[in-house]
């Protein structure tokens, strides 16, 4: 979505963006976290999060006018005015330029000037911040140290996926999961997307892995809706779950919840018709139903109906001619 800035001067800005090419010296070794180049706040000021590589004094200085000193003893999170317009916003060594539209409800703000455009982004940050970095963090000798034992660090916090209302750990389990490997779906201190997610939708995070199920590179003539639209959580626990492969439910009655009637003449195992003999072998879903999956594939296929094999070939495999 773009709007138009109102009370915002093209010379102001051309001023700020000179004035970002000449910015002044640092004071000291300083990283900052947040905000990074091009964010945009919804409010009238922003934390700013990072760290010394010691006991500095370093200086915040806010459009090259209002200049704020620091004591940090390593990590810092000081809160800065912005005007309700473009701001730079230089801290020790680094610059980054941040537009603050009060009460906005964006994901992205172009910011046009006569000469060029510039997207500013909205970003959701970790609430762990506000209890500061060293909740997850140490320094030693200015180095950020990340924890030896990342599950253990962020179940501290979050509750732990892998097991039960009982507290009883749950029969599978999503590989990063179980490794600890939380970052590998999830950004640590902020990101644009929901939950803090690496990629969104969600499923276009699943199919970084699991590329082999991306509707994009499929050629098939069926493909599954939910897949299409990279749904993957409405059949699958993104963490762990009691039904193998982190399905939500068990059998069949993960896909009657879509799938409410299903067709009358999907047959039972216990018919006794003589031009019907199901194989022992046959997918089943409890002792007398016979599982979706024995007859459709879940994500896509080349026969209609989602069908895992040819249709007539499937049919033979219970109707012997």
């Amino acid at each position: 979505m773009r709007l138009k800035p109102r009370g915002i001067s093209a010379v102001w800005a051309l001023v700020l963006f000179a004035l970002l090419l000449s910015s002044g010296p640092a004071f000291g070794e300083v990283t900052l976290i947040y905000p990074q180049d091009r964010t945009l706040v919804a409010g009238k000021s922003v934390t700013l999060y990072g760290y010394t590589d010691g006991e500095e004094s370093f200086q915040v200085q806010v459009n090259f006018l209002k200049k704020i000193d620091v004591e940090s003893e390593g990590f810092f999170s000081v809160e800065v005015p912005l005007i309700p317009a473009l701001n730079v916003v230089s801290v020790g060594g680094e610059t980054v330029r941040l537009f603050s539209l009060p009460g906005a409800k964006l994901d992205t703000f172009v910011f046009k000037t006569a000469k060029e455009e510039t997207t500013f982004t909205s970003f959701r940050l970790h609430p762990a911040l506000e209890e500061g970095c060293e909740s997850c963090h140490s320094l030693e000798e200015g180095d950020l140290q990340i924890p030896e034992d990342l599950k253990e660090t962020c179940f501290s916090c979050h509750e732990d996926f892998t097991k039960d209302d009982d507290e009883e750990e749950r029969e599978f389990i999503h590989g990063p999961v179980a490794e600890g490997e939380c970052v590998s779906c999830h950004t640590p201190h902020f990101s644009k997307n929901p939950k803090l997610l690496v990629e969104y939708p969600p499923g276009k995070l699943c199919v970084t892995c699991h590329d082999d199920k991306d509707p994009s590179e499929v050629e098939g003539t069926t493909i599954h809706r939910p897949v299409a639209k990279l749904e993957c959580q409405r059949c699958h626990s993104p963490h762990a779950s009691d039904a193998e492969y982190q399905l939500v439910r068990k059998g069949n009655s993960l896909c009657l919840g879509c799938h409410e009637t299903p067709h009358p003449n999907h047959r039972k195992a216990s018919t006794t018709k003589e031009m019907t003999v199901i194989p022992d072998d046959f997918p089943r879903d409890g002792e007398e139903n016979l599982a979706c999956i024995g007859c459709h594939s879940p994500h896509f296929s080349e026969n209609p109906r989602l069908f895992r094999i040819p249709e007539v070939k499937l049919c033979t495999t219970c109707h012997r001619l």
